[in-house]
């Protein structure tokens, strides 16, 4: 319910500000990279993940802030290659017709 009222309209909004030639895939893996980098800092300040060693509390915010970049790019990179698919199997199957 929240991404479809939300975070849908953001979604369609930001596909718009990316270039053309950007595959869909590596949009994801981008995301993918920066959630990786984020979890990569939190476990170089705690890396027990007990609590025995206090990480700073922006180390919390980037994970948090990276999380939702992952979650953003991952949609938006399955949004433009299911939008993508569907064109050109559109294309492919009338293409002789018209």
């Amino acid at each position: 319910m929240t991404s479809l009222l939300c975070l849908q309209p953001y979604w369609n909004w930001l596909v718009t500000k990316l270039p053309l030639w950007l595959a869909p895939n590596l949009i994801t893996i981008v995301g993918l990279l920066v959630n990786i980098l984020t979890a990569l800092i939190l476990m170089y300040y705690d890396p027990d993940a007990k609590g025995t060693h206090t990480a700073p509390r922006w180390t919390y915010l980037l994970c948090g802030v990276g999380l939702f970049v992952y979650q953003t790019l991952d949609a938006i990179g399955e949004w433009i290659l299911h939008s993508y698919l569907h064109h050109a199997l559109f294309a492919n199957r009338y293409d002789g017709e018209f």
